[in-house]
């Protein structure tokens, strides 16, 4: 009897609809967690849940960090750096690191947050789909249980989880006017994530309109100082990392994105394709990222969004509000990610806590669009519609969960071979990491260097992996014994050598983990100095009083280097060469690392007056993996210039033009020598520009001895 009521009141009373379905829901929740959380121990480490992502072990190290006294320094000796995106999960994380749950516990720890995570995240769910879509709650619910991308992010352990729980939260507290607890929530969305400056900002921009538009609104003194705690979270995020690193931004989004690797024109083109394929793949199920597809049932979800959009009776008031609120934040939250190349990384977690929502504007169209038939068909369709969408979210739920587990099954074997090497080499023994940096959390307090960046500060900010050999090069002390590769992060074959260990098992990976030993020969060549033996003997008698290695930012600095493009859709990243100098007295080769000059590059030499001033430039006839980038398209090319090529130097208002002739082959670099007259060098510094197309790897300056001096 009671089934028969649930069908034919099924759109009249919501209420008995949800006393079963909760209790479906609730079924479905903890056999999920459970699923999720013994495929975390079946893969198990020490005993304790694998840590699901490379990126888990980062989040580790910090919160480790933290409980032993020195915040934002992956390690105790290390510069501060934020590489974790986050203010807030470290030190969250940090507690039950504090409480014992130390090494291997940890994860578990982390697990067992995402499981605690996901249960008050969906209990704010139903407070907020209570309010503002009663009939469409129970399906949509149900639709969230079983989203393979909602729940695996909260497994993911990282800071989504925190993020997820404090966004729903801060939309409770707005619907249920609970001013205290917003003023609370706001300024926390930054602290948790970067883009927790999106969701207030909105909210503010919204909260000002109805201020604006309904002034004698009892409550806008509270909305105003929920608004000011808001824009003082986004302060302090900024703040923080200005304080802790001496830049606005957090370390490990420095210089990523398509606006800052490409032209304007391209960033714009790039960040709205992206948009667009985010918005078909998530309405219509349209495959464009891998798994995006799974989110959203192909066809039938898009249309139930834009019924639920356009069917919805959308009431003046505070439920009015939070979908604008929402629905916003998760537009702009899509433009930004999209603008960053992020966007599909580990399930499209930066949406997770969009879905939900998603979800219940598709119930929604599908309540309103059964209301508008006959009441006899209504239950019928209505219950066609909820199988068929929850049929689809359990399939995609399994999928995700299938490659959920091939990745703890490689986070195993990862963690694995970094405790055994752990046990194979020497404490003093310094560690670099070309990806995976936060696997030093399993090392035994073994010194390490992330090459790849983000927490190693003095390798941030390099806008291709090439200019660290240059740091590595001119900087011996930040050199690395061994080089653990987990991940094919850019590839050293001039430097690593690969190193074999008795009985160390590779667990079927020996493809992906590698140690290596590092040879530093090639690298120590390129800084020897002018190779060329007809120029060694030319600058007899003339000191050095300055060397300008391209690619390396300390001299780039230091001598105001500037490289300028003629054509300004191209951006062209360092490249390596590995070949000997032609006309040198060895055959020496060594690896150079420099850039393509289409068009000029400047720089200011210290001088003294009254002195010629000699320079002398190592430069090549190619150039590999120099990046296109066209409105439309990003295209690697080779660029190969003529065997000889025109060189015009600028000092002053005189130029002086050289024929250079290059090696037609890219297995030799040619050196050559330009000569600025005396007359020409009237000051302290010289500024130089040198044009013409050519390849720049290393600068020497020379002038005479002044005798006595």
């Amino acid at each position: 009897m009671i089934e028969k009521i649930m069908l034919r009141d099924i759109l009249r009373t919501p209420e008995l609809f949800m006393c079963r379905w909760k209790q479906l829901a609730t079924l479905m929740t903890l056999l999920t967690c459970l699923v999720f959380l013994g495929t975390g121990l079946y893969f198990n480490v020490g005993g304790h849940v694998v840590p699901p992502y490379a990126d888990t072990t980062i989040y580790m190290q910090y919160a480790r960090a933290i409980a032993e006294g020195h915040p934002y320094r992956f390690q105790a000796w290390d510069q501060p750096t934020t590489g974790s995106t986050s203010h807030l999960y470290p030190f969250v994380l940090a507690i039950p690191y504090m409480l014992g749950m130390k090494g291997d516990a940890l994860t578990t720890a982390g697990a067992l947050m995402g499981i605690a995570a996901f249960i008050i995240f969906l209990f704010l769910f139903v407070r907020i789909g209570r309010a503002i879509a009663p009939r469409a709650l129970p399906l949509a619910l149900l639709m969230t249980v079983l989203s393979g991308h909602v729940v695996v992010s909260f497994f993911g352990q990282n800071d989504m989880l925190l993020f997820t729980v404090l966004i729903a939260l801060s939309f409770m507290a707005y619907l249920e006017r609970r001013f205290v607890l917003l003023c609370i929530v706001l300024p926390l969305l930054p602290l948790t994530r970067v883009d927790g400056v999106i969701p207030v900002l909105i909210f503010i921009l919204v909260e000002s309109s109805r201020i604006y538009f309904k002034p004698d609104r009892k409550d806008y003194r509270k909305l105003i100082i929920s608004s000011l705690c808001g824009f003082f979270g986004i302060a302090m995020m900024y703040g923080i990392n200005l304080l802790v690193t001496g830049h606005t931004y957090f370390d490990s989004v420095l210089d990523k994105g398509y606006f800052n690797n490409n032209s304007f024109e391209h960033g714009v083109y790039q960040t709205l394709s992206d948009f667009l394929d985010i918005l078909r793949s998530l309405f219509f199920g349209i495959k464009a990222v891998s798994f995006r597809d799974l989110f959203v049932f192909p066809i039938l979800g898009g249309v139930l969004i834009v019924a639920g959009l356009l069917l919805k009776r959308w009431y003046a008031g505070q439920r009015s509000s939070t979908w604008l609120w929402i629905i916003a934040t998760a537009v702009s939250q899509m433009l930004v990610v999209s603008s960053s190349g992020w966007a599909g990384i580990h399930y499209d977690r930066y949406f997770a806590w969009q879905m939900p929502f998603l979800y219940l504007l598709i119930a929604c169209g599908a309540v309103h669009l059964c209301q508008s038939l006959r009441f006899d068909r209504r239950r019928k369709v209505f219950v066609l519609l909820a199988a068929v969408l929850l049929s689809y979210q359990l399939v995609s739920l399994v999928i995700i969960w299938i490659h959920f587990s091939e990745q703890c099954r490689v986070m195993h074997e990862q963690v694995t071979f970094v405790k055994q090497v752990d046990l194979k080499i020497a404490d003093e023994t310094k560690i670099g990491y070309c990806g995976g940096a936060g696997m030093c959390y399993y090392m035994s307090r073994k010194k390490s260097e992330n090459i790849y960046g983000i927490m190693s500060s003095r390798f941030i900010r390099r806008s291709s992996p090439l200019e660290r050999y240059e740091i590595l090069k001119r900087e011996p002390d930040l050199r690395p014994d061994l080089m653990i590769c987990l991940e094919a992060v850019f590839s050293w074959p001039a430097v690593l050598k690969e190193v074999e260990f008795e009985n160390l098992d590779l667990l079927g990976s020996n493809e992906r983990i590698k140690i290596h030993s590092l040879d530093w020969q090639l690298l120590d060549r390129a800084k020897s100095g002018v190779q060329n033996t007809n120029l060694i003997k030319q600058i007899q008698g003339l000191k050095q009083i300055g060397c300008l290695d391209i690619g390396y930012d300390k001299h780039e600095s230091q001598y105001e280097y500037e490289n300028t493009l003629r054509l300004s859709s191209i951006r062209i990243f360092p490249f390596q060469t590995v070949a000997e100098v032609a006309d040198s007295c060895h055959t020496n080769q060594m690896l150079e690392v420099g850039k393509v000059v289409i068009g000029y590059e400047s720089f200011q030499v210290p001088t003294t007056a009254g002195l010629p001033l000699t320079l002398v430039l190592r430069s090549g006839s190619q150039a590999k993996a120099v990046k296109t980038a066209s409105y439309t398209q990003t295209i690697e090319q080779t660029v190969k210039l003529e065997y000889s090529s025109l060189i015009r130097v600028i000092v002053g208002d005189r130029t002086i033009d050289s024929i250079v002739k290059l090696n037609p082959t890219a297995d030799f670099m040619t050196e050559f020598m330009v000569t600025i007259p005396a007359e020409l060098i009237v000051g302290d510094k010289t500024k130089v520009v040198v044009g013409g197309d050519h390849i720049s790897y290393c600068y020497w300056f020379f002038q005479p001895e002044i005798p006595g001096v």
